[in-house]
């Protein structure tokens, strides 16, 4: 499968939907060879962009986007962001904090695509709670929906989820001192 072991396919709210390689290369800043793990995003590319060329963008502009220059030029100790939120094609909500994976839906997926075969062999087993979270550092299959036994975690990110919408994008959130900590 060209998802590897990843759940989902473009458009859906786990992981095959979002997580995707990013390569640079920026010999003056980037030593060849390095590798950043960091958390990011395709709309990070604006901030980044406007900070690279010494543009301020517009209020409002790219409001979710965050500058991964300091990532690019080497300093990879430090998140330039500490959640990120992905929206599927048919409006489910996702953030991804950490490891830590919470669908705000039943259902990560775009449209009931899994076939009742590919469930069993992939191994994914149906649940009865209102959203999904998975720990993608220990389950990055997204087999074992852990939504009961980490109410916790739930409600945090629950809680991002709620400030991102009522507010303005995620970049605000962080603006405002509003992140939730690790």
């Amino acid at each position: 499968y060209s998802r590897g072991q990843l759940r989902g396919v473009k458009r859906d709210a786990w992981e095959a939907g979002h997580r995707v390689p990013f390569v640079a290369s920026w010999p003056a800043s980037i030593p060849q060879g390095s590798r950043c793990d960091q958390l990011i995003g395709l709309g990070d590319l604006m901030a980044t962009c406007a900070e690279m060329t010494g543009i301020e963008l517009p209020e409002g502009a790219g409001e979710d986007s965050v500058s991964i220059l300091p990532l690019l030029r080497g300093d990879t100790d430090a998140p330039v962001r500490e959640f990120a939120i992905h929206h599927s094609g048919s409006g489910k909500f996702a953030v991804r904090k950490g490891d830590w994976v919470f669908i705000d839906a039943p259902s990560g997926d775009d449209g009931d695509r899994e076939p009742d075969w590919f469930k069993a062999e992939r191994g994914y087993t149906p649940h009865v709670h209102p959203g999904e979270l998975f720990n993608v550092g220990d389950d990055l299959s997204e087999r074992r929906n852990l939504y009961g036994e980490h109410p916790e975690i739930v409600e945090e990110l629950s809680e991002i989820l709620r400030r991102a919408r009522s507010e303005s994008g995620t970049a605000s959130l962080a603006s405002h001192g509003t992140l939730l900590s690790e």
